[in-house]
């Protein structure tokens, strides 16, 4: 970044010469020597923060690096390492656009060096500066998993990768292969390593499921820093994570460790063999030549009591120098699930995709009501699964009913909100004193443990309606208004006028005579009546949960509509066929909430015929699910004419759901 430096000479602060010219001094009269120290300083600020800022913002504003190394470098016959490649792509601003890498990399073979890919994990970071101003941090891991036999030294050498339409060069990384050793050692991934703890039985598409990540660490390592795991690959979508972590004790083998627990939930969006894995980075203190069992470290250390101490252990172990804080990632196993999809036989209409297990209450305000008054109906669905897929059931009342749109509310059970109640409040108003019972109120979901499609109903509350005279009244007095002729008008008394004057006044003019007293009145009235409006349109959008649905996805479908047409200029297909489904998504949200943010593409088609799409609609969201398969499955990329094609017939149909929904 060039620098610019700026010398100004200090101001003379002698007496002026009398002799100097008429000119100067009619100069330094009309330039006080206060203002040009005002000048000095505001030109100081000037070259010294906003220069270099517009310096820095004029430079590149997309940085991006490559990185490899081998963890841990150093390591023993027959064990593992990760090898990992590291893509930092650093870029100004903070669109708010989600990041979505396109990665191609093959890593070249090394005799005697058993490399397997494992996965990529991606995250995102957001700094602030002064000088450069707001700037979005992606990084991108490929990881490997690498394994020698035979002891030595290799080199995995450097090699291009593709990023972004991008050719980059990967440095070369170096791993040393010790001999085995024969004595009784623990393995490095016996040390810390990571496991997934899920539930027994079948998993469904859709499904909540709650699971369990462990970090276990064993008891000889002093201290750990452990950050938020990350979840490799795209079948599943990332649920609720637990701030905190519990910790445990407890043994494998023949040897302790300290097990940090997290809660959290996944939600498959793929049915089919999908696999699932989780890496975490791992902060640990460990001896300089990673040999945790050559010895006891207490038994060799004089300040062995004060090495235990975790208020010692804060800075970073310097009374033992031959222990530091060492970076190592771990990840669990690849876990293959075989995802079960949803069966058809049996599915309810009002089955919104709510999985789980769960009970139903009715509490009815009153059982005895005036006619024309409102009566609050409230339904508590209690229990276990995806609350967020539970949409207010809709009511056939008929025309002895007007109801309004229901009050949703939701009490977590537990962290995760995988546990709690749901709680939705109909106000409904009863228009005929015959009514006897309010209507049942049903919600369908599917059981997991049964493997079937459940109702539950609120059954027919009893109510009694009574007559409401001032109801009767006021009807009455509409049809006699209606039916009612001119009547004379009252006659009125004139007052007499007075033909003495008053008391005399001053003869100035009052103030709301003024031509400026009226717009100077008005104005603040149009303000108040401004901010009314504003204020009332707030309200009825934290009120209105559909009106505050819609708004929220149309934002978002502006944000995904700039990247449709950014992955239609750069040819990227893929890219585009992902976020044209999560446009329809979306659009979808406005009607069915949640329930169709994570919809697969059957789930997209029954959602449209919910909405009695016409069948050129059903066939334009078909033709997009196959050319999506095509690009997957039979590698057939479209061209940039193709794609700008396939543009126009998705805003087309995007146009045409929004009409619908």
């Amino acid at each position: 970044m060039p620098v610019l430096t700026f010398q100004i000479s200090p101001l003379s602060l002698r007496r002026p010469d009398p002799k100097q010219s008429r000119d100067h001094r009619a100069q330094a009269t009309a330039f006080p020597r206060y203002c040009q120290y005002l000048f000095l300083l505001f030109f100081t600020f000037h070259f010294q923060f906003i220069i270099p800022s517009a310096s820095a913002q004029s430079g590149s504003d997309t940085e991006v690096t490559v990185t490899s190394e081998f963890s841990p470098a150093t390591i023993r016959a027959g064990r593992d390492a990760r090898y990992t490649v590291t893509i930092t792509h650093s870029t100004a601003g903070n669109s708010g656009i989600t990041f979505r890498p396109q990665v191609n990399a093959i890593a070249p073979s090394i005799p005697g060096l058993e490399l397997s890919y494992i996965g990529q994990s991606s995250s995102t970071q957001t700094t602030f500066s002064n000088v450069s101003g707001t700037r979005r941090i992606f990084t991108i891991r490929l990881n490997f998993q690498a394994r020698a036999e035979n002891p030595g030294n290799y080199t995995m050498p450097s090699f291009s990768l593709t990023y972004e339409g991008r050719d980059y060069i990967v440095p070369p990384s170096d791993l040393v292969v010790l001999q085995a050793d024969t004595t009784q050692q623990l393995d490095q991934d016996k040390i810390l390593f990571l496991e997934l703890l899920l539930p027994e039985g079948k998993i469904f598409v859709g499904q909540t499921v709650k699971a369990t990540l462990q970090l276990f660490a064993l008891d000889r390592i002093p201290n750990i820093r452990n950050n938020y795991p990350v979840k490799v690959g795209d079948a599943f979508a990332e649920g609720a994570l637990a701030d905190s972590q519990t910790r445990s004790r407890g043994r494998r083998g023949n040897y302790s460790y300290n097990i940090y627990s997290r809660p959290l939930t996944i939600t498959p969006l793929k049915s089919g063999r999908q696999n699932l894995m989780y890496e975490m980075e791992v902060q640990a203190l460990l001896p300089l030549d990673g040999d945790v069992f050559s010895a006891d470290p207490n038994s060799q250390d004089p300040f062995s009591t004060f090495s235990n101490d975790p208020f010692f252990q804060r800075f970073n172990f310097q009374l033992n120098p031959q222990m530091q804080y060492q970076n190592i990632l771990v990840s669990t196993d690849p876990i293959e699930l075989d995802i079960q999809p949803l069966p058809s036989e049996g599915r309810p209409e009002e089955f919104s995709g709510a999985i789980g297990e769960f009970s139903l209450k009715a509490f009815p305000g009153t059982n005895t009501i005036k006619e024309g008054d409102p009566l609050t109906v409230r339904i508590q669905l209690a229990g276990q699964g995806n609350f967020d897929r539970i949409v207010p059931p809709d009511l056939d009342l008929g025309d002895t009913w007007k109801s309004y749109d229901p009050t949703v509310d939701f009490k977590q059970g537990d962290a995760l909100g995988f546990t709690g109640i749901k709680t939705f409040d109909y106000t409904l108003i009863p228009l005929d004193e015959t009514i006897t019972f309010v209507p049942e109120i049903s919600i369908s979901y599917f059981d997991p443990k049964t493997e079937s499609y459940q109702t539950l109903t609120s059954g027919q509350l009893p109510l009694t309606v009574l007559n409401n005279p001032s109801l009767d009244a006021a009807q009455n007095r509409a049809v006699t208004d209606t039916d009612s002729t001119d009547v004379e008008p009252e006659q009125r008394e004139f007052f007499e006028i007075n033909l003495q004057p008053g008391r005399l006044v001053s003869g100035l003019r009052p103030v709301y005579l003024e031509p400026w007293f009226l717009p100077s009145q008005t104005i603040p009235l149009l303000a108040l009546f401004g901010f009314f409006l504003v204020r009332r349109h707030q309200i009825k959008i934290e009120k209105d949960e559909t009106l505050r649905r819609r708004k929220e996805a149309d934002r978002r479908l502006n944000l995904l509509l700039a990247e449709i047409g950014e992955s239609t200029r750069e040819g990227n297909a893929s890219s585009f066929y992902q976020q044209a489904h999560n446009g329809i998504r979306l659009v979808l949200s406005k009607r069915f909430g949640p329930r169709a943010e994570a919809a697969t593409a059957d789930e997209m088609d029954q959602l449209l015929e919910e909405c009695q799409a016409p069948p050129e609609l059903l066939e334009g969201l078909k033709q997009l699910h196959e050319a999506d398969e095509a690009l997957n499955f039979a590698g057939n990329a479209p061209s940039t004419l193709d794609l700008l094609e396939s543009r126009k017939a998705f805003e087309s149909l995007l146009a045409a759901i929004n009409k619908i929904v």
